[in-house]
Parts: structure tokens; sequence; C-alpha cells
């Protein structure tokens, strides 16, 4: 059987979820994975980005562009989509 890298990547994020459910005390850990996740991803778009906390209380995902353009995203995910369009509307 073959599967692909984001299915595995949403398997992966389900699995964790459970283990997050029963062990919550390792939202440090969370954090950390996150902010790790973000700048792999900023890394690979050849941006700057940084987890923050927004007025709300909760984390934000502040992406610098090359433009000077500034993005928040509150999830990876909506960043990499936001930035893979960009990608392809810059070639």
């Amino acid at each position: 059987m073959k599967i692909t890298k984001t299915r595995l990547k949403q398997i992966i994020k389900e699995e964790l979820a459970e283990i997050n459910k029963e062990f919550p005390t390792h939202a440090a850990t969370r954090a950390v994975s996150k902010e790790d996740e973000v700048q792999d991803l900023a890394d690979s778009f050849g941006v700057h980005a940084s987890v923050e906390i927004d007025s709300n209380g909760r984390p934000a995902i502040a992406v610098y562009h090359k433009n000077g353009d500034l993005s928040a995203y509150h999830d990876p995910e909506d960043m990499y989509r936001e930035l893979a369009k960009r990608s392809e509307s810059e070639m």
C-alpha cells in the first residue's frame, strides 16, 4: 500500500491528537512542535515566520514575505496553502 506524504502527516496529527487527550500536560511540547513546523515551512518558502500571541491570547503565526507583506494565520496548514499559492503566482 502506497501512502502520500500529506496522508501520513494527517495520520500522525490524528495520532498525536489522541495522545494529547490522554496526556494534556505536554502542552509545551506541542507549542515547540508547532514552532518547528512553522519554521520548516517558512524556510522551505524563503520567508520569515514567528509564532506570536494574538490579542485573544491564542498562538498566531506571523509571516513576513519577501516583498514586505505581513500575513497572519492560526493554522500551519492555512499558512502552507497561502504560501504555495503565492509561490505559484511568482513563477
